[in-house]
């Protein structure tokens, strides 16, 4: 599948301890958030936020790179159920195609993950087939 694509764990809420997910998670973010900052986009911040990503490598299947993104935190499943009890906890999906149509499958692997983790999925897909092709 020829796609850019990034797969991002985001826990969001009011009053995260940054530190102490990031410890038990064993897991440095990429991005932190705190409420009532001012985005680089100019945007006020609504929520706290803390993610990590990672970028799919092009000509992968995005099924297998699901699971090997979630795998690390199955071993940490008890705290991120916790956590969804009182923060959201996403597994956000952003895709980049580079055809006007494309089809995308989940196993029922990721989902079963998804559900054991207790975590909702949101999928973003941004067309830029017309920015690659020079036309915009």
């Amino acid at each position: 599948m020829n796609i850019g694509a990034f797969l991002k764990l985001r826990i969001s809420g009011e009053n995260l301890v940054f530190d102490e997910i990031s410890s038990i998670l064993n897991v440095n973010p990429q991005i932190i958030h705190k409420k009532g900052e001012v985005h680089e986009d100019g945007y006020v911040v609504m929520d706290d936020s803390w993610l990590t990503k990672y970028e799919v490598p092009k000509w992968q299947f995005l099924d297998d790179d699901i699971i090997e993104f979630l795998l690390p935190f199955l071993s940490k499943k008890e705290f991120i159920v916790e956590l969804t009890k009182r923060y959201t906890v996403t597994l956000w999906v952003s895709l980049y195609p580079k055809d006007i149509q494309m089809n995308v499958n989940f196993s029922s692997k990721v989902i079963e993950m998804l559900n054991e983790l207790n975590i909702q999925m949101d999928i973003t897909f941004l067309c830029l087939v017309d920015f690659y092709e020079g036309k915009v």
